[in-house]
């Protein structure tokens, strides 16, 4: 298998580099644009907390504000930080298929994150507004 993960700094960057050291065909990629939404002022805050604040807070509207020690995220800074690694795997997927010999299989993109990007890449992928994912509870 041939691939190219994209991570964030942090615990998932030693896992994979570990993984890749095994592999001469998987490359790994630090890409601080996968990291996870930044909740800014409500790091740390279950949804609930955040809720009996700010009743009628949606973090895919409202995004979240800036905090003491995080900047915070508007879903539009979410929006283009994803739009960039959305991007970023179409290029390598084009260029793997223009480079590709009739007995290849290509090459994976594999990206770890967590559940908010996820959700928002997937959305973008498909050409979805980031709110096209929100979880209601």
């Amino acid at each position: 298998m041939s691939a190219t993960y994209l991570c964030r700094r942090g615990n998932e960057l030693s896992k994979l580099q570990k993984s890749a050291q095994k592999s001469s065909s998987v490359a790994v990629e630090i890409d601080e644009d996968t990291a996870e939404w930044d909740y800014g002022g409500y790091e740390g805050l279950t949804t609930q907390q955040i809720l009996e604040r700010k009743s009628d807070w949606d973090m895919w509207r409202d995004g979240c504000p800036p905090g003491a020690e995080y900047p915070g995220e508007s879903p539009e800074q979410m929006m283009e930080r994803v739009d960039r690694v959305v991007a970023k795997v179409r290029a390598v997927q084009k260029k793997d298929l223009e480079e590709q010999q009739p007995d290849e299989s290509g090459r994976d993109v594999i990206i770890v994150s967590h559940g908010d990007f996820s959700r928002a890449f997937v959305a973008r992928w498909l050409n979805l507004p980031l709110d096209s994912w929100q979880v209601s509870l």
